[in-house]
């Protein structure tokens, strides 16, 4: 998932209309990130949003901003979010530079697994799913016990 955003919100989805202003935002009173998952931060949204919250953008006074721009950091932006005066203008963040340069089809495959490992690190795509075990692998013992 990209980094959750007001601007690219879908605010008809219960599960991301508070998302954006939950991410990176929640602190404990030391001022330290409260760290969390993605599936935390989608379930209070809903759940604040099932209890009426409603964002008003002409009400907003504040906004975040993510210094560096959404490339900078990880998905949850954590350490990263600033809330700034909803008048301060935007940090200007230069566009990527779009290319083709890359051949994964002449990359080893240790290349490949070293360039998705740099990836999950900087939040671009995540860890595949632990599936567990794919077989009984439950263990039947019997223990005799001396009295």
């Amino acid at each position: 998932m990209a980094i959750p955003t007001q601007a690219t919100a879908n605010m008809s989805d219960p599960e991301e209309h508070v998302l954006w202003a939950l991410m990176g935002s929640i602190t404990t009173p030391d001022g330290d990130a409260l760290i969390t998952t993605e599936e935390c931060l989608r379930k209070a949204s809903s759940i604040l949003t099932r209890a009426g919250y409603r964002h008003h953008p002409e009400l907003q006074e504040i906004k975040q901003i993510i210094p560096g721009g959404m490339e900078s950091v990880h998905w949850m932006g954590v350490g990263a979010v600033e809330w700034v005066d909803i008048d301060t203008p935007d940090p200007e963040v230069a566009p990527a530079p779009v290319s083709d340069a890359i051949d994964l089809d002449a990359m080893s495959g240790s290349d490949l697994i070293r360039l998705a490992e740099r990836l999950q690190e900087r939040g671009v795509i995540r860890p595949p799913e632990d599936a567990g075990p794919t077989e009984d692998v439950a263990q039947v013992r019997t223990i005799e016990v001396d009295y």
